[in-house]
């Protein structure tokens, strides 16, 4: 072979090394994998009581968006759960390789030290996961009485009681605690509360034997007769017994919702803003008056005096969150003020914060009003 016909061999490929991956996240309360190390995830999710893991692609614009927003709620809740975030894309990454089939990114998985998890199938907003993250932290709530439980059913279109005897039951309620969890997958914005009486209080509810699962639905109550409990169980009987005459569709997946909600029947839509923080809004109620309305077909006077009731609780918050909100105002204005002519704060803050709380008690003493007989017969036994 010539000199010449060597020259014109081709040259080998050069093929470059795959470029270190950047950090993704830079914040002191999140840790971030980014060369998908999902075995040292995983270990120091172990050691963790509660934990979040973020799994993103750098490249997605969704993930880059939820980013700022986990930033946000790992900076609220820091000292108390662990954050973490690990790229799933990265070639050769132990994530990448074991999850090769990945539905969306971002995908955010809540765990326990037990190893249980689940996803957050929820909107991403700060204040829709501030909530989630609360609701794995307390995904349950005690009650001691039947006020307790009326004041959950004002707030929440459900609630799911437990009746147990926690030296007896201890297994039932490991169970109705891992079902409370599980169903946050379903119901990421908690519109249906989960709740739990123990001991002799249990007594105030018509219960003389544990334990005793009820759904409180806004026009009627059920009873679980199965003694055995097991989460699938549970799950799939709450799933099947529960009816809401509204119900609160996500955002990110609207089109598919309405759809089906569309083909079973009549629908009214109301597009309207959420507050995760106050926990009501005026919109929401008014939608769920009119649906207990509408659907009292038999003029019952236990509804009625439900939606009396529920009118009244609503009324004496929107009071209070207007006091709270005017007294704000008037502190903000104060403290505008004083900045600008190098005036001292006003001294009479703690005396105003008082004479709000002297109203408001004021105000419950003239319009309290006990619970309806009806409705304790009718609920609550």
């Amino acid at each position: 072979m010539s000199i010449k016909n060597v020259r014109n061999l081709p040259k080998p490929l050069k093929i470059s090394r795959i470029a270190p991956p950047r950090t993704f996240i830079n914040s002191t309360f999140i840790e971030d994998f980014a060369n998908g190390q999902l075995l040292l995830t995983q270990n120091k999710v172990a050691f963790s009581e509660i934990s979040f893991v973020l799994y993103y692609a750098p490249w997605c614009a969704e993930s880059r968006s939820a980013r700022k927003i986990y930033e946000v709620v790992a900076k609220v809740y820091g000292t108390r759960v662990f954050f973490s975030s690990i790229n799933c894309w990265q070639p050769g990454g132990e994530c990448r390789n074991q999850y090769s089939n990945v539905p969306k990114w971002p995908t955010i998985m809540s765990y326990r030290s037990t190893g249980f998890g689940l996803q957050y199938n929820g909107i991403l907003s700060e204040h829709a996961l501030l909530n989630f993250v609360n609701s794995i932290m307390y995904p349950l709530k005690r009650i001691t009485n039947l006020d307790d439980l009326f004041s959950l059913m004002n707030d929440n279109s459900v609630v799911v009681l437990a009746l147990l005897d926690m030296k007896k039951n201890q297994k039932h309620f490991k169970e109705f605690y891992q079902t409370s969890l599980k169903y946050l997958e379903v119901d990421p914005h908690r519109e249906i509360r989960f709740a739990i009486c123990t001991g002799d209080n249990s007594k105030v509810f018509g219960s003389k034997h544990q334990p005793k699962l009820r759904i409180y639905l806004w026009n009627e109550t059920l009873e679980y007769s199965n003694f055995n409990w097991k989460t699938a169980a549970l799950l799939k009987y709450i799933k099947n017994s529960v009816h809401q005459n509204q119900k609160w569709i996500s955002p990110n997946k609207k089109s598919n919702s309405i759809a089906s909600n569309i083909v079973k029947s009549s629908l009214i839509l109301l597009f309207t803003p959420r507050s995760y923080t106050t926990g009501t809004f005026s919109f929401n109620n008014m939608m769920s008056h009119i649906g207990h309305i509408y659907q009292n077909c038999l003029n019952d006077k236990w509804v009625k005096e439900l939606i009396l009731q529920q009118l009244t609780k609503f009324r004496e918050n929107q009071y209070y969150n207007t006091m709270k909100l005017d007294t704000y105002c008037k502190d903000y204005k104060n403290i505008q003020l004083n900045s600008t002519f190098n005036v001292s704060r006003d001294d009479r803050l703690p005396e105003r914060l008082l004479e709000q709380d002297r109203n408001w008690k004021n105000y419950q003493d003239y319009h309290a009003k006990p619970i309806n007989l009806l409705l304790r017969t009718k609920w609550f036994m």
